[in-house]
């Protein structure tokens, strides 16, 4: 299968074969002699386990400077959120420059308030579900009250309106929706 040729020196050649070049074990010992398959490192790719014992000391100074230069950042960085915070928070808009102390008591102020009002709504949703639910029945019913589809018209300027009486013995007055003729034809 293989031939001696001028090309080969005399050795025997695989065919290149594009599709043979790729070693389905790259990281075995059998790569080590042959440069095609070695991966090429540059200085700058070496990974350093232990970058400290590569790199020169740092005098006391140079471990200061940059442990300030650190500090200094997280600093900043800390700010500009605090900052963010104010500008995102509506109870400081009256506020020109709020302290840190302030931000964090405005904030604090307005998730409580958050969840007081979530929580005073989410019972309004459910007091409304039971009372819509009730106020279908009642429509439902065959011998329900007459005056559920009264509209009451008592003023031009007033559009018209149903008033349906409610659980709790107060007449609710609900607006007809504009798309409703307003006279039946």
């Amino acid at each position: 299968m293989y031939t001696n040729t001028p090309f080969n020196n005399g050795m025997a050649h695989k065919p290149n074969y594009s599709f043979l070049n790729v070693d389905p074990f790259p990281f075995t010992n059998a790569n080590l002699d042959d440069p095609l398959n070695m991966p090429s490192m540059d200085e700058d790719d070496c990974y350093d386990p232990n970058p400290s014992l590569s790199k020169k000391p740092l005098s006391k100074d140079e471990r200061r400077a940059e442990h300030n230069a650190i500090e200094r950042a997280r600093r900043e960085s800390l700010n500009n959120k605090f900052q963010q915070l104010a500008q995102a928070l509506p109870n400081l808009m009256n506020y020109r420059r709020p302290s840190k102390s302030q931000i964090v008591e405005k904030a604090l102020d307005w998730v409580k308030k958050s969840i007081s009002r979530e929580e005073r709504y989410r019972y309004q949703i459910v007091q409304l579900q039971k009372e819509n639910k009730q106020l279908l029945s009642q429509l439902m019913t065959p011998n329900g009250p007459s005056s559920t589809t009264t509209p009451n018209v008592s003023s031009p300027s007033i559009s018209p309106s149903a008033t349906i009486p409610s659980n709790n013995n107060r007449i609710l007055l609900i607006p007809l929706s504009p798309l409703q003729p307003k006279h039946p034809h």
